[in-house]
């Protein structure tokens, strides 16, 4: 069935910002319409707006990425996934493995779908055929394999970002699936956490 954009401002709720969706189109749709159910079903005094959400997670993650895992565009990151399900669960952090299982099966839906279209997951972001909407599968691969070298080379982001000469905003894009890696990128940050081109080769 598809979403109605409609705007619940009077009750608490965020106005609706986001596309009209339907669970026909993908994986990523029917993951989206199931986190617009978890916002819309939110509990009484829980944040009423994505920039309220983002305040409170003390700015962990970016509007545009909430925006974009609603707008069923891209799938989220864990850190994205987990801001929103403490914002709007009842049970917060409980049901955190129940979303985070979830999106791994989406994750795995969307991989198996380009395997059996022969395409590999799109790093580019590209438009999927027939569905007008973006994978986003290969950002997020990257970007929590970079943050998982990052974390065991106990480098912040901040000091990563003065060792490969990137800024720190571009680097927390591409760690949070925002923006797509490149290969000398991927090369820099095999060599500052001694990956052996495991971040190489997922570009």
């Amino acid at each position: 069935m598809s979403q109605r954009k409609t705007s619940q401002e009077g009750s608490g709720h965020m106005p609706v910002r986001t596309r009209p969706l339907d669970a026909a189109d993908g994986p990523l749709a029917r993951f989206a319409l199931e986190l617009r159910q978890l916002r819309d079903r939110a509990p009484a005094g829980r944040p009423a707006s994505v920039a309220k959400v983002v305040t409170e997670s003390r700015k962990a993650v970016s509007r545009a990425a909430i925006y974009a895992a609603l707008g069923g565009r891209t799938l989220p990151s864990r850190d994205t996934l987990a801001v929103m399900v403490r914002a709007w669960s009842p049970d917060g952090d409980a049901e955190l493995p129940a979303w985070n299982e979830r999106r791994s099966k989406c994750e795995q839906e969307l991989s198996l779908a380009d395997r059996r279209s022969g395409r590999a997951p799109d790093l580019a972001g590209a438009p999927r055929e027939g569905a007008g909407q973006r994978t986003g599968v290969g950002y997020y691969r990257f970007g929590e394999e970079m943050r998982k070298y990052r974390i065991l080379s106990g480098l912040s982001l901040g000091e990563t970002a003065r060792r490969v000469n990137y800024s720190k905003g571009y680097l927390s894009k591409v760690e949070n699936g925002q923006k797509p890696p490149n290969s000398t990128l991927a090369r820099l940050l095999d060599t500052e956490f001694d990956a052996k081109g495991e971040l190489s080769g997922l570009v």
